[in-house]
């Protein structure tokens, strides 16, 4: 791996990455994202929501109020739903596939991985900021988010971004990056997107780190070089005139539903019932920053051991006061702390820079080592993950790539020993290249083969295998998640009770009702107290996991129906 690094052009005296250095952190940043990224079915309800919502917008040619079918979507501000309008334009817009959806996600995640190494070499050499992101390339919470159609992949790209500006505000004389006079606009720039983004997150994790350092450091001379009165006009020039106009539109309903239910609701207790207790974030981290697990020790004694260099004092104030906040939240989510991760991958490369001096005190080797064997374990956890998945949802079996996800996890498992042993910057490219091993096993080839965990797809096929109509009126009884909106359009009917009689009624040549096993008797009761004649299909077993509910979904038609089911090949 030295010769590696060699031709990388890696070195600590240099403060910026070369070319050869930055196409080899896209390689394999796109190699980790990308597996699964075309194949994954829509997952509900977050996703699902916002692609659908995002459609809505292009098919009704209102981009200002949020809509899920006829149901107004006020719980987030609306700039991740124009982003997806842009990135789906050019596949087909109203028609384009659930990855055109997932494209903001992509660039926001490998935004966020390019800021942060680019951020970690001038803070601490190249080595470590090739170091810093690949940790965030390979991240298994970066991963999920990354293939996931929702806010916070780009939300984390424009929080790494103001908080690279805001730490050249309170170090303007930081290397020759002094030169560059618009770090206010570009702070405040990116609270804007933020802002448009999700709301005033940024702002939580912007505002916390700046009156943490302004306290620790007994120095408020930022708050002039922020030029607050311009900064704040170029942040509310961005986020206020819709936020003016959706007031208007909904009269009070987009402030009352985002603020009061979607922000405030989260606070004080577990919103949708994602609660949790404190240290949950914590706990979490061994998972959720994987495989970096192992290098968390050596990054909090590098942190403690640093504690008095005013960088490292600046990623300590951008991750403790954030860390804290949502772990007193009552609402808690692994991605709740995604803000915080650039900083972590930056301590973390400080700690393998460091890795010989603090490996020598006792107590970090004992840290180190407990933090391996927590790797070793969450590491096998997820080797097992398809053997628990399956029996879980109800497979007979699970798909036959789960035996490569196992090798991979021991690859990883092996290049973590490697790494743990003697840390070192080259030793953290092996790590990196076998987590991409582990990806493409799981997210390309077998996540996406377990049948039953995709029923919104299982009744995508068996509704393609019909014919006699170029467009079915579809609906489902007993199966409610939004990806069968996202599935089958806008128009479908989630019904519930005699609503599902009477779109077979009112649809007699086209239409069709899925129907699930647990409201299979009373949709008979129903039939038989209105005389409606019906036909069946075939029946798709699957697995509700939003809910955990094992179903069976029959496929119903009106008697005059015009579908037929095509001839299966022998």
């Amino acid at each position: 791996m030295q010769s590696v690094v060699s031709h990388l052009g890696l070195d600590d005296s240099a403060t910026a990455l070369r070319p050869a250095a930055w196409l080899a952190l896209m390689f394999i940043s796109l190699a980790a994202m990308l597996p699964g990224f075309f194949n994954i079915p829509t997952m509900d309800r977050d996703e699902a929501r916002y692609s659908q919502a995002s459609r809505q917008m292009m098919e009704t040619g209102d981009y200002v109020d949020i809509r899920f079918q006829d149901q107004a979507r006020h719980v987030k501000p609306v700039g991740i739903y124009w982003m997806q309008v842009v990135t789906t334009a050019p596949f087909g817009g109203t028609e384009a596939p659930q990855w055109a959806h997932r494209l903001p996600s992509l660039f926001g995640c490998l935004i966020a991985v390019v800021l942060t190494a680019w951020f970690g070499a001038r803070l601490g050499g190249s080595r470590a900021g090739f170091t810093a992101g690949l940790l965030m390339a390979v991240g298994l919470l970066m991963s999920v988010e990354a293939r996931t159609a929702k806010t916070d992949a780009m939300l984390l790209a424009s929080i790494t971004l103001a908080q690279v500006a805001l730490y050249y505000l309170f170090h303007p004389r930081a290397g020759k990056d002094e030169k560059f006079v618009g770090w206010p606009l570009v702070f405040w720039l990116a609270q804007g997107l933020g802002l448009i983004i999700k709301g005033p997150i940024i702002t939580l994790v912007s505002g916390t780190a700046l009156v943490a350092l302004c306290l620790w450091r007994r120095d408020f001379s930022i708050l002039k070089r922020l030029n607050l009165p311009v900064g704040l006009l170029v942040m509310f020039g961005v986020v206020m005139p819709w936020v003016l106009i959706i007031t208007i539109q909904t009269q009070g309903g987009f402030i009352e539903e985002s603020i009061g239910h979607a922000l405030m609701g989260k606070v004080a207790t577990g919103d949708d019932s994602h609660g949790g207790p404190p240290g949950y974030h914590t706990v979490g981290l061994l998972a959720m920053f994987w495989p970096g697990t192992l290098l968390i020790a050596l990054a909090a004694a590098a942190a403690w051991q640093r504690r008095q260099e005013p960088l490292v004092q600046y990623l300590i104030a951008w991750i403790v006061p954030t860390w804290i906040v949502f772990e007193i939240v009552a609402t808690k989510l692994p991605h709740y702390v995604l803000p915080t991760y650039p900083a972590i991958a930056i301590l973390a490369a400080f700690g393998i820079s460091d890795a010989a001096k603090l490996l020598a005190g006792r107590g970090v080797k004992i840290a180190h080592w407990i933090l391996t064997g927590l790797f070793i374990v969450a590491t096998g956890l997820l080797a097992w993950l398809p053997y628990y998945l399956g029996p879980e949802i109800g497979a007979e079996s699970v798909p036959s790539a789960s035996v490569f996800v196992v090798v991979a996890a021991l690859i990883v498992m092996a290049a973590g020993l490697y790494l743990a042993i003697k840390p070192s910057h080259e030793r953290v490219l092996p790590l990196a290249l076998s987590a991409v091993i582990y990806f493409i096993a799981m997210y390309q080839f077998t996540f996406p083969a377990f049948d039953k965990f995709w029923l919104t797809r299982g009744l995508e096929r068996e509704v393609a295998s019909l014919s006699g109509c170029n467009d079915v009126a579809f609906a489902t009884l007993g199966y409610r998640e939004p990806s069968v909106v996202f599935t089958f359009g806008t128009q479908t009917l989630l019904a519930s009770d005699e609503k599902a009689v009477t779109h077979l009624e009112q649809n007699a040549q086209c239409g069709l009702l899925a129907v699930s096993q647990v409201e299979e008797a009373r949709f008979q009761e129903m039939l038989a107290a209105r005389g409606t004649p019906v036909v069946t299909f075939s029946s798709v077993e699957g697995f509700n996991y939003v809910k955990g509910d094992e179903l069976v979904m029959t496929l119903y038609a009106h008697a005059n129906t015009n579908l037929t089911a095509l001839p299966t090949a022998e």
